[in-house]
């Protein structure tokens, strides 16, 4: 017998949430959270960013831009060079804000404007304590750390509107950028996602779904991710086309849980 002749003793295998890339797991939970969060009006993935999470709160509308990171090494530290791509003895070399995580995220807010919310890096890793303090250093609008003078001497340089403006302005610039490490659902292996999407799918649900029927809803979620991420997207396109084929709205997450439309405005 030949392999195409035998029927598989199983093929779940073939379909684990393992497979999904962590920006997908963490773009789910995001749109898990349009069930709860009436601010939440859409999740756009791979879109600007890894994913853009679109908040609307009566005629205000803003975005929060997330940037998803992760290493196999657990223990590795993300660093100021690779944050904010200053080098702590540069030398005859130059930093290099442009090219790094958080100079690419900083331009939103020069593109944006007041409608940019926040940037976040998302990680299931640690950020070292200088990249701590660089962020702690906008967000309070002091000068302590050692190498802030060098970051905002370098945001001048990379954003065209910051030019000339007096470091307490390039601080409240730099305060839009978020950190959030150690997130284990990340992880490929960890099963806290499956958790963290268990417990919304399980609640906002009209019957008793099993483990393997839930498992299969957090599947089909993170393929219309995948699906919405993969939209290829040339030239100019309408807003309506945008928000059709690469983002994530409550009447998507609605066609894919087991509660009907009515039950759910109910809760």
């Amino acid at each position: 017998m030949k392999a195409h002749e035998v029927s598989p003793r199983e093929l779940n295998g073939r379909d684990t949430i393992h497979r999904f890339k962590a920006q997908f797991k963490a773009a789910s939970l995001e749109c898990l959270a349009l069930l709860e969060d009436g601010t939440i009006e859409r999740v756009f993935c791979d879109y600007h960013e890894d994913y853009v999470v679109k908040l609307v709160d009566g005629e205000n509308t803003h975005y929060r831009f997330v940037q998803v990171k992760t290493k196999t090494k657990q223990n590795h530290l993300y660093n100021i060079l690779e944050i904010f791509g200053i080098k702590k003895k540069p030398k005859n070399s130059t930093h290099d804000l442009p090219n790094s995580f958080a100079g690419k995220l900083l331009l939103h807010v020069e593109s944006f404007g007041k409608t940019c919310h926040s940037l976040v890096i998302c990680t299931n890793i640690n950020f070292d304590d200088d990249v701590e303090a660089l962020v702690n250093d906008a967000k309070s609008g002091t000068t302590t750390s050692k190498y802030i003078s060098t970051l905002i001497c370098e945001t001048k340089k990379h954003v065209q509107s910051l030019n000339g403006k007096a470091d307490a302005e390039v601080l409240a610039f730099l305060a839009h950028l978020s950190l959030d490490p150690r997130k284990q659902i990340l992880n490929e292996e960890d099963e806290s996602f499956v958790s963290s999407a268990h417990n919304k799918i399980f609640k906002y649900s009209e019957i008793n779904l099993n483990p393997k029927e839930v498992r299969q809803i957090i599947i089909q979620l993170l393929s219309l991710i995948e699906n919405k991420s993969s939209y290829e997207i040339k030239g100019e396109i309408s807003e309506a086309t945008l928000n059709e084929n690469a983002s994530v709205c409550i009447d998507d997450l609605l066609d894919i849980l087991t509660i009907s439309r009515p039950a759910y405005h109910l809760l």
